[in-house]
């Protein structure tokens, strides 16, 4: 049996992380804090698997985005429109740049719609959470070269949508500088 204050501190330390990383998906707190709930929940049924307790973060977060998926296969729907205020939020310092990221937030965000569950927790996580590719792998319990080959492919994928709904880019459409 897993002592009960070592949960209450994994939980303290942790818990926001998991919440942010089911949040950015589902877009609902109260579902994002279910998802909480059944991750800390499982980490307890489970937690005498875990083998380096360096990695408890990561293994907390793939068992968030595990949970997370089942959730969505259920619901069948992915709303990612935190992605753009995440941006705006980090460019809020460069009024240029702050523009620019509105100005095309809301075709980024039908676009990153379009994404399947699996994709858009890999571009949240490395490009909003600052995970690392190694850490991502870990999380989606995937090998690294995936995880590589996985952004590359989601980043065409992500331009062809936004050339085809005739997404803009500075100013200039999508088409003009990416013929």
């Amino acid at each position: 049996m897993i002592d009960k204050n070592i949960i209450e501190k994994l939980y303290l330390l942790y818990s926001e992380r998991v919440y942010r990383t089911s949040y950015y998906l589902v877009r609902d707190s109260r579902i994002a804090e279910d998802i909480v709930h059944d991750t800390f929940v499982k980490a307890a049924l489970t937690l005498n698997s875990v083998r380096d307790f360096n990695k408890i973060e990561s293994w907390l977060c793939r068992i968030a985005a595990n949970e997370t998926y089942t959730l969505l296969r259920k619901m069948k729907k992915v709303d990612v429109s935190a992605v753009a205020r995440v941006i705006t939020e980090r460019l809020e310092d460069n009024p240029e740049a702050s523009y620019l990221v509105r100005e095309t937030s809301e075709e980024v965000q039908n676009a990153l719609n379009q994404l399947n569950p699996h994709d858009s927790l890999m571009v949240t996580l490395h490009y909003y959470e600052d995970v690392q590719l190694k850490e991502i792998a870990y999380i989606m319990n995937v090998p690294l070269g995936t995880v590589k080959s996985r952004l590359y492919r989601i980043r065409r994928k992500l331009l062809n949508l936004l050339r085809e709904n005739g997404g803009t880019t500075h100013g200039k459409p999508f088409r003009q500088m990416y013929p």
